[in-house]
């Protein structure tokens, strides 16, 4: 935004919430300086910039939050914390227009559904790899799975060959030094 749309925004503001005279001369000022300069109030109304806060559940989803707010408005958002009692609230702030406001909202709604698909084959990836499944159980017969079923599997399999896998040590003894 250019110096000159910052000082309309500025006389606009002062236009819309001043009191008596100096809202009358500002909006006098503002009409004046619209025409100078050719810019619409819908131009200004656009590029108008305000703080919005968007929620998240849990720190998976701040990160990615903060991640789409950054590629939207070059800006990292930040975090709330209560007014009295000093806790962190689970919302990113950020000062955008409606505009990306609306396009983070979409981003994120989308990309937070991708990624909850993608962590539930990570989880999958991540049990068979470090096979936390109890021995009795037999899984079901290859014949019986549908096709996403198969493919789930397959990008499981192939997730979990890139995975490094933990081995448990117990931590009892038998008794014997």
């Amino acid at each position: 935004m250019t110096e000159k749309e910052v000082l309309l925004q500025k006389i606009k503001a002062l236009a819309d919430r001043g009191e008596g005279g100096e809202r009358e001369n500002a909006a006098a000022l503002l009409e004046k300086l619209m025409n100078k300069y050719g810019i619409s109030e819908e131009e200004l109304d656009r590029e108008r910039t305000q703080d919005y806060f968007f929620p998240y559940k849990h720190e998976t989803e701040r990160r990615l939050l903060n991640q789409i707010i950054y590629m939207v408005t070059a800006k990292p958002g930040c975090g709330c914390v209560g007014t009295w009692s000093g806790r962190k609230r689970k919302k990113i702030a950020t000062t955008c227009t409606a505009a990306q406001k609306l396009e983070i909202e979409a981003y994120y709604e989308f990309y937070r559904a991708a990624m909850e698909k993608e962590l539930e084959v990570f989880y999958a990836a991540f049990m068979s790899k470090n096979n936390l499944y109890p021995a009795n159980v037999d899984p079901k017969p290859y014949e019986e799975l549908s096709t996403d079923e198969i493919e789930e599997m397959r990008r499981a399999g192939m997730m979990a060959a890139g995975m490094e896998r933990y081995e448990f040590r117990k931590q009892l003894s038998d008794g014997t030094i």
